[in-house]
């Protein structure tokens, strides 16, 4: 309630101590917002983000069957990965990791590991080219009108990617990620 500004006055870093305590005492959505909290660097040290931190509650909170917490290991360990683009062999480590994440996230419906997922199968940057599966889950992630979904999605179709090539269909798409939002 707090974090949501419901009480008056209230908002996320007043909810931390109180997402603390009920997330040492083993309550899953509070690992959850734990997690969010460190992600997002609400009520941190100059409200910087401590990623390790958030990592090992969203872990908790996965363990215990709390399916967002997925999609944010996998965008932590997305970060890891530009992080350590030096080091390959971390760099691919991670990238693994983030791809478990994705997949397991995406069985569960979830938009953001739908659309990353079908980005990856579509480039095939670190997994094997695959249109069908990346069509199906932007396709998935378009249906809940994920933007960047819808325009990817309009790509396939533009390019014949995975689609039959299908102008109109493409431009139907991108106009429908434009009233969504997206640039």
């Amino acid at each position: 309630m707090m974090s949501n500004h419901v009480i008056p006055h209230k908002g996320p870093s007043d909810a931390f101590p109180w997402y603390q305590k009920a997330a040492f005492k083993g309550h899953p959505m509070s690992m959850y917002s734990l997690g969010l909290c460190y992600y997002k660097g609400i009520a941190q040290e100059d409200n910087k983000p401590k990623l390790e931190t958030a990592l090992e509650w969203f872990e908790k909170a996965a363990r215990l069957g709390v399916s967002e917490a997925m999609a944010y290991m996998a965008r932590i360990y997305l970060q890891f990965m530009v992080a350590n683009a030096n080091q390959p062999q971390l760099a691919q480590q991670h990238f693994v990791k983030a791809v478990q994440c994705l997949k397991k996230s995406a069985e569960k419906n979830d938009t953001y590991a739908q659309r990353e997922l079908g980005k990856i199968y579509l480039t095939g940057k670190g997994l094997t080219t695959d249109y069908a599966m990346a069509v199906d889950l932007l396709s998935k992630a378009a249906a809940k009108n994920d933007a960047e979904a819808i325009t990817f999605l309009g790509d396939c179709y533009h390019k014949g990617t995975g689609v039959d090539k299908n102008m109109d269909t493409a431009v139907e798409h991108y106009l429908r990620a434009a009233t969504l939002g997206y640039p």
